[in-house]
């Protein structure tokens, strides 16, 4: 399976998406200074990053691959 994490760091915030099983979908947690303050399940990796985008201003191309097949 193809469990894929992406990220964007802004100060002390840490915007991730990690990839779950298909018929799951695609987490976008919000860490603020290493506590979890959010998380939002979406259809797909698309989904998390417009969410982000629209939610926090966090641009689509600004997301790093961190992550791959664990």
């Amino acid at each position: 399976m193809d469990f894929k994490v992406y990220q964007v760091v802004q100060d002390d915030t840490i915007f991730r998406i990690e990839v779950d099983y298909p018929e799951v979908g695609a987490y976008l947690y919000i860490i603020e200074n290493g506590k979890y303050l959010k998380d939002y399940l979406q259809d797909n990796i698309e989904m998390c990053k417009s969410l982000a985008l629209e939610e926090y201003g966090i641009s689509i191309d600004s997301w790093s691959l961190v992550r791959e097949n664990e």
